[in-house]
């Protein structure tokens, strides 16, 4: 006999055999015992939860001869369907067989009578595939069916099934099984198979199926494809592009802590093709299992990350930055599905969460018990009215003087102070911009996102959604970020090489690229008016173009500390 997948050698012969669904295994064995079946059923749930099987398995026991134990595998009705020949128990494809004219054709076989058994049943599988005119006209036959005549229905998405037939069928959901019935069922089948199974094996498949009996006797097929009959974690893993636990906790730490690593870690990821989507979906988990432990320090709530590590979380991380996180990695999922290039995305969801992570939240000052006592008896004496002396103003005046010594950057005093190089970049553009290359830019702009579907581009192009064109001249541009984190990704030597080769592409000509924050621009914006007024403007002078995209050093220092030498600042 030819070779046949474990799900299909090992699909339940007995409702002892049968993995989960208790409420609908005792419900349906009743329903036998006494001799009360329906005439029409109809099973929902998702994909692998036993459906089919249960069909199968319910039309045998009800041709099965034996009059105590059914199904009893050992009459001739058994043998029958065992061997899938019963002439009595026809399987149809609703998928195949969705036209009217495949119901008239049905309906004619319906009026002959079993052969072989007692009933005459037809399992229509994904029966929500059938078109609404095939639903009418099987609708008086399922109403109102011959006497041996039983329909079972199996479907995965009961919505799409019209009312007047759902309101015929004796409905069961079918729900995805737990990972305690998962682990028994792989254990019964490793051991008749002669598995091993390393630790931790079979936890990972039980994840990795979610819910599904069927993809997960799959997946354990295809790990011992792959790694022969001894199977452990690592291979499960590889197989998958899964990331351990441990690494995953690593990696969050990183980004809570800016770490500049982070951008090399998920290049490692790109090349091991580590599932992005499963990787952003268990970081989620991580920070939701730490939101909870922390309501009620129960650490019965941690399946995916350990007591310690969740209190390491909750010492970098406040609740209000938990949710900020979990809602930006929840948006990141939602884009994973409209883009070839998911990296772009994660690695701009780092850049996200880096800017949360960089925020300064207010000390909160909590006081005892002692010190809130004192202050209500305070409050409960007469209070004494002190009046406040005058201030002399030779005081104020003195420190007002060492105020302003003390913070003189923060104003500029003197417009004829020489500026950095940088600022004198941005200078240049904007005393030879004009409004029709800034209309240019920013219609270019808002055509940006249609280009994410094409992952050539997708990484230029994220990056540079996130920043605004608020100066442009015929071959420069001026982008402008919120915060100086973004920053970082964009001025690399690797990404700035690529989005200067995306800029050239997109204007068809060559274009020098300045990037800078919104803050620090509106800056040097006040500046050159006060430049124009005094009818002081530098000259104009030709751009240079290379592979670089420039970026002003306003905040550098910060940067560095942040990401370290990846940050290029060219100098002339």
């Amino acid at each position: 006999m030819s070779y046949q997948a474990l799900y299909r050698t090992y699909r339940p012969v007995s409702f002892e055999d049968f993995a989960g669904q208790k409420h609908i295994v005792q419900t349906i064995k009743n329903s036998i015992k006494n001799n009360k079946t329906g005439h029409a059923y109809l099973f929902a749930g998702p994909r692998g939860t036993g459906k089919t099987s249960m069909a199968k398995l319910f039309a045998k026991a009800i041709n099965c001869k034996d009059e105590v134990n059914k199904p009893c595998n050992n009459c001739s009705s058994c043998n029958l369907m065992n061997n899938s020949i019963h002439p009595d128990i026809v399987e149809i494809d609703a998928a195949s067989n969705n036209g009217v004219e495949e119901v008239r054709n049905l309906i004619d076989k319906v009026k002959y009578a079993p052969i072989e058994g007692r009933y005459k049943i037809y399992i229509i599988d994904e029966v929500h595939m059938m078109s609404t005119g095939a639903f009418n006209a099987l609708l008086k036959t399922l109403e109102e069916p011959p006497a041996h005549v039983i329909f079972i229905l199996a479907t995965t998405e009961p919505h799409k099934i019209i009312p007047t037939i759902l309101s015929r069928c004796q409905r069961f959901d079918f729900n995805k099984l737990s990972n305690l019935d998962i682990a028994n069922k792989l254990l019964d089948i490793s051991t008749k198979e002669d598995i091993k199974l390393g630790e931790g094996v079979i936890e990972l498949i039980g994840e990795l199926a979610d819910g599904g009996m069927r993809d997960a006797l799959s997946i354990l097929e295809q790990s011992v494809a792959y790694a022969g009959k001894n199977v452990k974690e690592e291979h499960v893993r590889e197989i998958y592009g899964l990331v351990p636990n441990s690494e995953k906790f690593q990696l969050l730490k990183m980004i809570v802590q800016n770490h500049k690593d982070v951008f090399e870690i998920i290049d490692n990821y790109d090349v091991k093709s580590v599932d992005l989507n499963r990787l952003v979906i268990n970081l989620i988990d991580l920070l939701k299992e730490t939101l909870i432990y922390d309501g009620g320090k129960n650490a019965a709530v941690l399946k995916n990350i350990s007591e310690a590590h969740a209190k390491e979380i909750l010492k970098l991380m406040s609740t209000s930055k938990i949710l900020e996180t979990i809602d930006i990695l929840l948006d990141t999922l939602n884009n994973f599905k409209n883009t070839n290039s998911p990296r772009s995305f994660f690695e701009l969801a780092c850049l996200k969460m880096f800017a949360i992570n960089a925020k300064k939240e207010p000390i909160k000052v909590y006081e005892t018990k002692e010190t809130v006592d004192k202050k209500v008896a305070q409050t409960q004496t007469t209070p004494t009215t002190i009046e406040p002396e005058p201030i002399k103003e030779e005081i104020m005046e003195k420190k007002l003087v060492k105020e302003t010594t003390k913070t003189p950057k923060q104003t500029v005093k003197e417009p004829e102070k020489q500026v950095d190089c940088s600022d004198d970049d941005l200078l240049n553009v904007m005393v030879q911009a004009n409004r029709e290359d800034l209309s240019m830019a920013r219609s270019k702009w808002k055509e940006l996102p249609k280009l994410m579907s094409f992952p050539e581009s997708a990484p230029a192009v994220s990056m540079l959604m996130e920043g605004k064109p608020v100066v442009a001249a015929s071959n420069a541009l001026i982008l402008a970020y919120d915060e100086e984190i973004f920053l970082a990704s964009v001025t690399t030597p690797r990404n700035a090489k690529m989005i200067n080769s995306f800029l050239k592409a997109l204007y068809e000509k060559d274009i020098v690229c300045y990037c800078t924050t919104i803050e620090n621009f509106d800056r040097l914006k006040g500046y050159f008016k006060e430049l124009k007024t005094k009818k002081k403007l530098p000259k104009p002078r030709p751009f240079v173009f290379d592979q670089t995209v420039k970026k002003v050093d306003a905040g550098l220092e910060y940067g560095k500390n942040l990401f370290g030498d990846t940050l290029q600042i060219e100098e002339e």
